[in-house]
């Protein structure tokens, strides 16, 4: 009976730790320090997930924004503006900040300009696209986070976007066309034939993929969700759902749940806020506030172990073999 009453009490534990503290989400902001009014550039914050315990990470000055988690949750990348654009890494409270891809410019203006940064799911190496401000052109590289090698990875692209299980990558051609390869950049292969497309993220099952159609504050706010079929031919797929945006939108992305789409939403004047929607019944949660402009969220949830059996925490499963 006591052993009983440890397993209930020892699992309640493990949903409270997993269910109520949700996760973490990173986004980009304009509001200042809290202590110091400093409204120049735009800064990391974290907060959970459901909009407390608000945490600036940065305080460089400058541009900071497009944090992503890496796959373990012990590091941000993100992009920072500072004589150009390079590739930064941190740690996930703010700490150790190192550049990636600095560059030393001939003249004031860096020839090299580094965005949009995506973890390998073996988080050994980061996709990122980079600007050529000489020949003015932009394709997606790879960097190493070992050694720091940087290769160039697939031509004539930008925003790439590894699955989560490391399969595949999808990025937007030069014409903001959909595009998806393997995860290596061969075999790519045209989504849709929609041109001024935003490429926003996979499901954490890697089975579906977010995008919106750009357009004016006028123009229908519609999110797409793409089944990506894992075999490739040469038909190209087709929205398998339509979510008409109850707001303007931009920088759409799964939860990490995958039952949710977190998004920035236009709140009225120079206001963008973050928000999350269920995608069971599209009911709409505001997650930040402000007179401020919050964006580009990416959220990581602690992953829970589980028994070699795969149904029970991994504390549960050890417990019972004793």
């Amino acid at each position: 009976m006591i052993m009983l009453l440890r397993l209930v009490c020892i699992t309640c534990f493990w949903l409270l730790i997993v269910d109520g503290v949700h996760g973490k989400i990173v986004f980009s902001s304009s509001r200042p320090r809290l202590a110091f009014k400093d409204p120049s550039g735009s800064n990391i914050f974290l907060m959970n997930s459901d909009g407390s315990d608000l945490t600036r990470l940065t305080h460089d000055g400058g541009i900071e924004s497009y944090p992503a988690w890496s796959p373990d949750g012990h590091h941000i990348a993100y992009e920072r503006a500072f004589r150009g654009w390079d590739i930064w890494v941190m740690n996930a409270d703010g700490t150790d900040r190192q550049n990636l891809t600095s560059h030393v410019p001939a003249d004031a203006r860096d020839p090299l300009w580094d965005y949009t940064p995506s973890w390998h799911p073996d988080g050994d190496r980061i996709a990122f696209h980079r600007f050529i401000w000489e020949t003015e052109e932009t394709h997606i590289y790879v960097i190493s986070i070992d050694d720091g090698h940087i290769k160039k990875f697939i031509a004539n692209a930008f925003t790439p976007r590894f699955s989560p299980d490391g399969k595949w990558i999808g990025f937007l051609s030069n014409n903001n066309q959909l595009w998806v390869a393997n995860a290596d950049g061969t075999n790519p292969r045209q989504l849709s034939d929609e041109e001024d497309v935003e490429l926003g993220g996979w499901s954490p099952d890697s089975r579906q993929i977010l995008y919106r159609q750009l357009g004016g504050p006028l123009d229908p706010q519609i999110l797409f969700i793409l089944t990506v079929d894992p075999v490739f031919d040469d038909k190209q797929a087709v929205p398998n759902k339509e979510i008409r945006m109850p707001i303007r939108f931009t920088d759409p992305t799964f939860g990490a749940d995958g039952k949710s789409i977190l998004f920035s939403g236009h709140g009225g004047g120079k206001r963008w806020h973050i928000y999350r929607m269920y995608l069971e019944d599209e009911r709409v949660i505001q997650l930040t506030f402000g007179e401020f402009i919050d964006y580009y969220p990416h959220e990581w949830k602690i992953p829970l172990p589980v028994s070699p059996r795969g149904k029970v925490p991994l504390l549960w499963g050890e417990i019972k073999e004793k």
